[in-house]
């Protein structure tokens, strides 16, 4: 059986108020009772074997425009 409210407190709330509208406000309760963390040191990813490209085969003229104007290439 599922209870209908959650045993623990919540750690956190959460309050929105309007400033354009008057009673305009909502409180909502976070709880972390099923919080997952991700590993304290994670494992670095592997990178993907990618190739470099020229700015000219990308077809993108302004950025070609502006490594001419940054570095003179």
């Amino acid at each position: 059986m599922v209870p209908l409210f959650d045993p623990l407190p919540p750690q956190y709330f959460i309050k929105v108020i309007s400033d354009k509208w008057l009673q305009a406000e909502h409180v909502v309760a976070v709880s972390f009772k099923n919080l997952i963390l991700p590993e304290k040191y994670a494992a670095p990813t592997q990178l993907m074997d990618m190739h470099q490209k020229l700015v000219q085969d990308l077809d993108f003229e302004e950025a070609a425009q502006i490594y001419k104007e940054i570095d003179g290439i």
